[in-house]
C-alpha cells in the first residue's frame, strides 16, 4: 500500500520519464498518461486552476529567504503575471508515505524572473502532502538555497 502511495505522488509530482527513473520508479509501475499534469507542469504553464485544486485551503509556500505565501498569494503570482519561468525542473526525489501524510523532498533547479528580476537557482524542496478526500493535495512547500556546509562540520 505504501509503495503505491509513492508512486501515486511522484505521479502528481513528475512527468518526465528520466526524472522518474532517477526516483527509482520504474516505468510500468509509474506510468503516466500524456494528458495528466503534473504539479512541475503546472507551475512552470502558470496553470491556476491545477494549482487551485491541489493546493490545501490553509496551504502555505516558504520562499529559500523564509518569506511565507497563502494559497492566494501563491497563485495570484501566476494570476497576475508576476512569474515567467524559462526553465523549472525537480529530480533528487525521495518520498516518505506516514497513513494520510507524505514528505516529499528532492532538488528543484529554475531559470525564472519575478517582476523582471531573475530568480535563477538550485533549491533544496520539501513538499508536505495530505490526503483529504480521498486525493493527495498539497499543504507545505518549503525552498531552502543549496550551499556548502560550514567548515565546522567537515573533518
Amino acid at each position: 500500500m505504501q509503495n503505491r502511495r509513492q508512486r501515486r505522488l511522484i505521479d502528481i509530482c513528475l512527468r518526465r520519464r528520466a526524472v522518474r527513473e532517477k526516483c527509482g520508479v520504474r516505468r510500468k509501475k509509474c506510468a503516466i498518461r500524456p494528458d495528466q499534469i503534473t504539479i512541475i507542469t503546472a507551475e512552470l504553464r502558470g496553470d491556476t486552476t491545477f494549482l487551485e485544486r491541489i493546493l490545501t485551503d490553509d496551504y502555505i509556500g516558504i520562499g529559500p529567504l523564509g518569506f511565507m505565501l497563502t494559497k492566494q498569494e501563491w497563485l495570484a503570482r501566476h494570476q497576475a503575471g508576476d512569474l515567467k519561468y524559462e526553465s523549472f525542473s525537480l529530480d533528487e526525489v525521495k518520498v516518505r508515505v506516514y497513513n494520510d501524510a507524505a514528505i516529499l523532498t528532492g532538488r528543484q533547479v529554475q531559470n525564472a524572473a519575478y517582476r523582471g528580476n531573475p530568480i535563477q537557482g538550485q533549491f533544496r524542496i520539501t513538499l508536505v502532502f495530505v490526503q483529504q478526500q480521498g486525493q493527495w493535495r498539497l499543504a507545505s512547500l518549503q525552498l531552502s538555497t543549496i550551499g556548502q556546509p560550514p567548515n565546522f562540520t567537515q573533518s
